[in-house]
């Protein structure tokens, strides 16, 4: 993968496949909290990840709190990985949960949705994670080191970043 179309074709069609990922936020005091989530992405610019979510989870507290994400998806063999960091919203508004339930039933076919958070009693939200940076490692591909791109807020095109530290 040499160029930005690649690496941004590698990453959409491995998340496209895996569905389920694992959202990170942190809590008031700075901890970390994961979980796993079904999402899908967005198509176009800017690149946003949508989930759907019972507005009284620990999750939503946090995101209201630092709006500040990661996600992480991966292949069965986890081979290939796929980090993504940005900035989540939380929205509440029937119009927003009904467009985010219609992206995601659009996978359907191919995933499971019972797992989630449709909350008649406390109100479902919609989280929109609107991506900052990329990271993908592919054994399979050949990229044992972390190729990176950023996304400008403008939704400009994005470019390739200098790597950070992978640890």
């Amino acid at each position: 993968m040499t160029s930005e179309h690649e690496l941004l074709e590698h990453a959409e069609h491995l998340i496209a496949r895996s569905t389920t990922g694992i959202l990170a936020t942190a809590d008031d005091e700075g901890r970390p909290w994961m979980r796993w989530m079904t999402g899908v992405l967005s198509s176009g610019r800017p690149w946003q990840l949508f989930t759907l979510s019972s507005a009284r989870t620990r999750k939503v507290g946090h995101i209201r709190a630092n709006p500040c994400v990661s996600w992480l998806f991966s292949d069965p063999d986890r081979e290939t990985v796929v980090t993504l960091r940005g900035r989540a919203e939380v929205e509440g508004s029937p119009l927003a949960v009904q467009q985010v339930w219609d992206r995601l039933s659009r996978m359907a076919e191919r995933t499971d949705l019972s797992s989630l958070c449709w909350d008649d009693a406390g109100g479902t939200v919609a989280i929109t994670s609107r991506i900052e940076r990329l990271e993908l490692v592919s054994v399979a591909a050949g990229l044992t080191e972390p190729r990176c791109m950023t996304f400008p807020a403008d939704g400009g095109e994005p470019a390739f970043a200098a790597s950070e530290d992978a640890g």
